[in-house]
């Protein structure tokens, strides 16, 4: 089944087997909204579920020349959050940009406005996870690799890119 929303066309959550967390450049949370990263020159879109087949949406600005993004929670509230690892095009040679928005724990589908750090030069994929144990989530970007640690003291916020090696 497919639908549009306001231009866009995407598959319905309820039609996408439990397994999958991309589509089109984007991710499925938890079966109620599908953000997309759907033209490099746009902002990222939040297609948020209000009831069966119906979606509300919201663009969320980023750095331009948005690739992937993930979803996890990047500042240890337990409130699902958003980075987005973006190349400039019009910059041959200019680092990539990751921007990090971080969702309200309060109100959902809301987020703060983003906070943009330097990538890696060529970084174009981006991940989530605790690579030092210290129990908070970094960004690694495929460049390198190279991670932004979560500074513990400050959860939400993160060092200057550094290589993973």
């Amino acid at each position: 089944m497919q639908m549009t929303i306001a231009g866009l066309t995407a598959a319905t959550p309820s039609t996408l087997p439990p397994e999958v967390n991309a589509v089109a450049d984007g991710v499925l949370v938890n079966g109620r909204a599908l953000l997309l990263a759907q033209d490099p020159a746009q902002p990222v879109t939040l297609l948020l579920q209000t009831t069966a087949g119906n979606f509300t949406r919201t663009d969320i600005a980023v750095a331009d020349g948005a690739r992937r993004l993930i979803v996890g929670d990047l500042n240890d509230d337990g409130v699902p959050d958003l980075a987005v690892v973006s190349m400039v095009y019009q910059a041959i040679g200019e680092a990539s940009r990751v921007t990090v928005l971080l969702q309200s724990s309060t109100t959902r589908a809301k987020f703060g406005a983003g906070t943009l750090y330097i990538g890696a030069p060529v970084a174009s994929f981006i991940a989530a996870g605790d690579l030092n144990g210290d129990g908070l989530n970094d960004i690694v970007l495929d460049d390198g690799p190279s991670v932004l640690r979560q500074q513990a003291a400050s959860p939400g916020l993160f060092d200057p890119v550094q290589p993973l090696r």
